[in-house]
């Protein structure tokens, strides 16, 4: 799962998608999610930081 959050990985994720809907003249996009992400981003936030993993990937999900 690319994190989002991040803001390098998500700059390459929309680079990269933008690129391959571009250069293949693709009409339109879906997206889905075969990952369980609630446990990915819990092994990310200390207990005192709970949903900031969370929080910070769905900002970014939104922006792109």
């Amino acid at each position: 799962m690319v994190s989002l959050g991040d803001p390098e990985a998500w700059k390459w994720i929309v680079e990269r998608v933008d690129g391959i809907i571009r250069e293949q003249g693709i009409d339109y996009y879906r997206q889905d999610v075969d990952t369980e992400p609630l446990k990915c981003w819990r092994d990310h936030d200390t207990p005192d930081r709970r949903g900031m993993t969370e929080n910070l990937y769905v900002q970014g999900y939104l922006a792109f």
